[in-house]
């Protein structure tokens, strides 16, 4: 799952917005797994995505809809 919803981000995002799409190896402190991070505390086996400043206020939605674009055809309502 967070191969498939890397490679959706890297789809959408320019090649020249020079922003990395990792699904690994975050520094420490970002890589999710304080117990106290609410994607913890909500279940398990959950997805943090952590945006920098310009993909947060210049790719927002599109890195939303890529999201939405894996996810969306695995719930069943």
């Amino acid at each position: 799952m967070k191969k498939r919803i890397r490679d959706a981000i890297q789809e959408v995002l320019p090649e020249n917005s020079n922003i990395q799409v990792l699904d690994s190896g975050c520094p420490e402190g970002f890589n999710g797994n304080d117990p106290y991070n609410i994607v913890n505390k909500l279940g398990t086996n959950g997805i943090q995505i952590e945006q920098c400043p310009k993909a947060r206020n210049g790719f927002h939605d599109v890195i939303a809809q890529a999201v939405v674009k894996v996810i969306d055809p695995l719930i069943n309502v």
